[in-house]
């Protein structure tokens, strides 16, 4: 059974990850600009793969990829 994340928390936990395997600053201040617009995009709701999958396709498509 998948535990109860909020979204904010996860991408928390994830960034933490990220500096305790020595990311660049460069890839860190990248990933946390796409944990910054995953946040706004979920507000407060717990994580879940369809949202997950939402937001990329949403991002995606903030790019001008409109095949997805």
């Amino acid at each position: 059974m998948m535990r109860k994340i909020k979204v904010n928390d996860l991408c928390i936990e994830f960034e933490e990850k990220l500096s305790e395997l020595n990311y660049s600053d460069d890839s860190m201040r990248r990933y946390k600009a796409v944990f910054n617009d995953f946040i706004e995009y979920a507000g407060d709701c717990d994580y879940s793969q369809s949202n997950g999958t939402d937001f990329l396709v949403w991002k995606f498509k903030q790019y001008g990829f409109s095949a997805i």
